[in-house]
């Protein structure tokens, strides 16, 4: 530990250069506070004792006017009962001329009549408040005459017992104010004395004060300045003293602590960089983790892409050329195998599909397409196919599209079919009689969006309370035994729930065991113009089960189709479709091929595979329309694609 250091005096109160203005502030506010308690503690003895001496030099000049009145009173009688009238002007003068403390006096009778004056220009004249001469003995009161202050006092004169008139002398109140000086002068001199004395032992108690809070000042700003090693060095027993004492000690402690932890420290330190190189590692393991991550998410969406298209092309395959067999001549025994052989591919395709889909929406890869559709139409086709089930006679499926509902509306058609044909085939296939019924209603609607509100109510088996909880869950299914009478994956729901979510709105179960189960779910929208060609739509529709369905096909004979196919049993299957229909067909296996067909001969239609060796269909696409643009010419091209 370093050496502890003092704090050294740099100014007679102990200022250190740094802090200096807060102790002199310090200093100034004892000085002044014991300055301003000095003078309170002086000045208050000495108003109340020049007051009191105004009062006493005032009484003893009334009694003195008192005095000399009544004298002259007595004097003025004997000399009335003499009948000796000018005795009395000279006894006035003489005592004005005499008593240098009196500057008038007078004597006047009953009528308030001067009879002797000091003045004997003022003999003769009248003095109105004397008309009646006082009943007091005797009456003192301060008065301004000729622009000096004085004390006036006035004596009844009696004769024989009997008022004849009043004698009233004036003393100035100069002398008063001269006495009054000089007491002052005797009691301030001494203040001043006990003033300066006072204020020099406040300075020596504020310096005792300031100096050592201001060594304590400075040795906090060393703290702060993060030497702890440093001492106030102050001694004295009193507070701050102690409060000194208590600094230091917590600067000693600091600065052990200061020392432990700068050695935690630097023990940290070493931790840290180990830590540090040990996770740089654990990052660059995790980068490549990483990598590999990505790159097998990458695989895997490429892989559902791949097969997505490579698992779909020969299932279309079988089920188009199944189509093909049963439209020729067939045995009854061969007919049936061949509706098993459509059933089974059909089931293969809607789980393949829902596992993909699924695949998708769990890697986050699917989203939804907007576009442009017509409510009751896209209701009506699904619905029309879902009724026809042979082995259902007495199921009735309807649908009902409120009348308040818009019918042109903005979203993705695709995922909300497949959302409505899950829910209605779950329903058909678990309700052997009654009904199906399929219900939209308008929920909300807030300018250009709406929220619809779709409900499924069926009148079949029902689903258990327990399996209501999980039913939207993957892999769940309602009833294993049922299910397994008709197939399925139990991706179907949960499919419908997550494409639910994407639409802005929450799917729900109602159900009764043996009563048949509602299912609701709610989607956003938005709503379009409707073009104004459109022809009205049905709100609600039925549809009954019928035995039989039949398609009738037209001749167009003439027209030539080119098909970008790469599939031989797509191929096939093209040709032998659209041959059936009346079209001529040329078949191109590659993109390629298609770019130069199309050059060589004239189409009326190009039916492009989006997936093709040497050049996919864009590409193809792409070429034929940058030469058409240079040549003037258009052809229609439609893209053929397995993928979902």
């Amino acid at each position: 530990m370093a050496r502890s250091q003092g704090i050294r005096d740099t100014s007679w109160w102990g200022n250190e250069r740094m802090s200096g203005r807060r102790k002199q502030t310090l200093f100034l506010k004892l000085s002044v506070l014991m300055g301003v308690l000095l003078v309170i503690a002086i000045s208050v003895p000495t108003v109340l004792t020049l007051r009191s001496n105004e009062h006493l030099f005032r009484e003893r000049l009334v009694d003195e006017g008192t005095m000399i009145a009544r004298t002259v009173a007595q004097a003025a009688s004997d000399l009335l009962a003499n009948q000796d009238l000018d005795a009395l002007g000279r006894l006035v003068s003489m005592l004005v001329h005499q008593d240098r403390h009196l500057s008038a006096a007078l004597i006047t009778d009953l009528t308030g009549k001067v009879i002797a004056h000091s003045r004997v220009e003022e003999e003769g004249s009248i003095v109105e408040d004397l008309r009646e001469p006082p009943d007091s003995p005797a009456v003192a009161t301060v008065i301004g005459r000729d622009g000096e202050p004085a004390l006036q006092v006035t004596k009844p004169i009696r004769l024989s017992g009997e008022p004849w008139g009043a004698v009233r002398i004036r003393l100035p109140l100069a002398t008063l104010d001269m006495q009054l000086r000089e007491a002052m002068r005797s009691i301030l001199l001494p203040g001043i004395v006990l003033f300066t004395l006072g204020m020099i032992v406040a300075a020596w108690i504020a310096r005792s004060i300031a100096r050592p809070v201001g060594r304590l000042a400075s040795a906090a700003s060393e703290v702060a300045r993060g030497n702890f090693d440093v001492r106030s060095g102050i001694k004295s027993l009193d507070e701050i003293g102690a409060l000194a004492g208590a600094f230091d000690n917590m600067t000693q402690q600091l600065s052990r602590a200061t020392a432990e932890l700068r050695a935690h420290s630097e023990s940290l330190e070493l931790k840290v960089r180990e830590r540090t190189h040990a996770l740089e590692e654990r990052t660059l393991d995790l980068q490549k983790a990483k990598e590999g991550a990505e790159a097998a998410t990458r695989a895997k969406s490429e892989f559902l892409a791949t097969m997505s298209h490579e698992i779909r092309t020969p299932m279309n395959g079988i089920i188009g050329m199944t189509d093909l067999a049963l439209a020729t001549s067939l045995s009854t025994e061969q007919r049936e195998y061949l509706e098993l052989v459509k059933q089974s591919a059909n089931g293969l395709l809607t789980i393949i599909n829902d596992i993909l889909d699924f695949s998708k929406i769990e890697a986050g890869k699917l989203e939804l397409r907007l576009t442009t559709f017509r409510l009751r139409r896209l209701l009506g086709d699904p619905m029309k196919l879902l009724a026809v089930l042979p082995d259902r006679p007495g199921l009735d499926v309807r649908w009902e599209v409120a009348p308040d509902v818009p019918d042109c509306l903005l979203g993705d058609p695709d995922r909300l079919r497949q959302i409505v044909v899950n829910l209605v085939g779950n329903a058909v296939k678990f309700t052997t009689e009654g009904e199906v019924l399929l219900r939209v209603d308008l929920q909300s609607q807030e300018a250009d969006e709406i929220r619809l509100h779709f409900t499924v109510s069926d009148t079949g088996i029902g689903i258990p309370l327990e399996k209501q909880r999980t039913i939207f869950e993957p892999f769940s299914q309602g009833d294993g035994s049922r299910t397994r009478k008709f197939g399925g994956t139990g991706l179907g729901l949960t499919i419908s729930a997550r494409l639910v979510e994407k639409m802005g709105g929450r799917i729900w179960v109602e159900s009764e065991v043996g009563k048949g189960s509602t299912f609701h779910f709610t989607a956003r929208f938005s709503v379009v113009q409707a073009a104004s060609a459109a022809g009205p739509e049905l709100d609600r529709g039925r549809v009954q089960p019928a035995s039989t369905r039949g398609t009738a096909s037209q001749d167009r004979g003439g027209l030539r189709v080119l098909v970008a196919e790469d599939n031989l049993v797509n191929q096939r299957l093209a040709t032998r479709i659209l041959e059936k229909k009346g079209y001529s067909v040329v078949v191109a296996a590659n993109g390629a091929e298609a770019v130069a067909l199309s050059g060589k001969e004239t189409f009326d239609v190009i039916l492009m595979d989006m997936q093709m060796p040497e050049l996919d269909g864009l590409e193809a696409t792409a070429k034929i329309r940058l030469r058409e643009r240079a040549r003037g010419t258009h052809v229609p091209i439609i893209a053929l694609t397995a993928n979902a």
